[in-house]
């Protein structure tokens, strides 16, 4: 995945709560992890630090009870120890533990350029083997001056970790930073969203970020769209929960995978159980290396062809595919289909509104998309 990285598998950890200092990395190992991964750190953490909120509790190094993973809602938190305590006590008992069990170091860092290069040229040199360079609350003009500086004295691979709260030109962002980074971790959490418990709203969440499963759409876009315009690997972090989940993001373009909210619902052994089902979900599919599916999906749409419903394509019918169920015109909004027992539908263009959802309904793909015959763009404001 990475130059001078080896990885038994491709579920790492994710830089969050659920390994939040050396005890939990060393769980995270013995749960099946392909590194050790440790909570972003910084100089001075103050009202940065916390834990995930919603997901089940912090994964600790005992085993955890089994439970769905759901969301968790966080505030991006990063480990409450300032780096200078953290340096000679969390890193260096993590890095002894990833030396006993033969595998990566990589430490995650944030957030300012001043603290992200000071950290980072003293972890190189303590041993570590990769950086995560966490721009949760960087400010997005600030990220490429901060990441160049970092490049400029490190020679470890850096990994920048990015979500779409920097905006949703994200993969342009990542292609204009690529010769400063060496993989891009996607994307971690999304927000800022607003939460709040309807029986004590003035005691409520209020604003921060959501992560796992159900932000596992939004990565993969992001993924998909990056995975297209850069050429350094990119790791799939946003919801994975299931091997079938790391197949899908190899597919999409992914290099590798991280994991927080899984681990932090199930405990540590989320790692291993995934990377097992990965393995499983191979063989159940005739393969027997991870190459087999790898950019199954980039390699067919990885040249700029057109993925996405726009506003000048509507439905036309495969007529020799369709077995005239009439759920087409049961899931139509907009009386755009009309569509008889026994009989071929009908689909009008002038009130289609192009939203998909017969295309996504259709048992047998009789339904597909092609741009409109005439295409009227709306103005500015209207």
């Amino acid at each position: 995945m990475l130059k001078g990285l080896t990885l038994r598998h491709l579920v790492l950890p994710g830089p969050g709560a659920n390994v939040g200092g050396a005890a939990a990395a060393e769980a995270a190992v013995r749960g099946g992890a392909a590194a050790v991964v440790l909570q972003t750190v910084t100089v001075n953490p103050g009202g940065l630090a916390g834990a995930a909120a919603g997901a089940g509790g912090a994964a600790r190094a005992g085993a955890a009870p089994a439970r769905a993973v759901g969301q968790s809602f966080h505030r991006l938190p990063c480990s409450p120890v300032p780096f200078e305590a953290w340096l000679p006590t969390e890193f260096t008992a993590a890095l002894a533990i990833a030396r006993a069990a033969g595998v990566p170091c990589i430490p995650s860092i944030g957030y300012t350029r001043d603290d992200v290069t000071a950290m980072g040229r003293r972890l190189a040199l303590a041993g570590a083997d990769a950086l995560i360079f966490d721009t949760a609350h960087t400010p997005t003009d600030e990220i490429g001056p901060a990441l160049a500086s970092l490049k400029a004295l490190v020679e470890i691979p850096i990994i920048l970790l990015a979500g779409p709260h920097h905006g949703e030109d994200l993969p342009d962002l990542c292609a204009r930073l690529e010769p400063f980074a060496d993989a891009f971790a996607l994307i971690g959490a999304f927000g800022p969203i607003l939460q709040i418990d309807p029986e004590a709203p003035a005691a409520s969440p209020g604003l921060g970020f959501i992560a796992g499963p159900p932000i596992r759409p939004v990565m993969q876009r992001f993924l998909f769209e990056t995975a297209r315009k850069v050429s350094k690997p990119v790791i799939a972090y946003g919801g994975i929960a299931t091997g079938a989940d790391v197949a899908e993001a190899l597919m999409l373009g992914a290099a590798a995978t991280m994991v927080t909210t899984a681990a932090v619902a199930q405990g540590p052994g989320a790692y291993g159980r995934i990377a097992a089902e990965f393995d499983q979900w191979l063989l159940e599919h005739g393969h027997t290396h991870y190459a087999a599916v790898s950019r199954a999906y980039l390699r067919k749409y990885g040249q700029g062809q057109r993925v996405i419903t726009e506003k000048e394509e509507t439905p036309y019918l495969v007529a020799e595919a369709c077995i005239t169920c009439t759920f087409c015109e049961t899931v139509c909004f907009y009386d755009a289909i009309v569509a008889p027992p026994k009989t071929l539908p009908t689909l009008s263009e002038e009130p289609c509104f192009q939203c998909g959802l017969c295309v996504s309904a259709c048992p047998t793909d009789a339904l597909r998309f092609r741009p409109r015959d005439e295409v009227t763009l709306l103005s500015e404001g209207e």
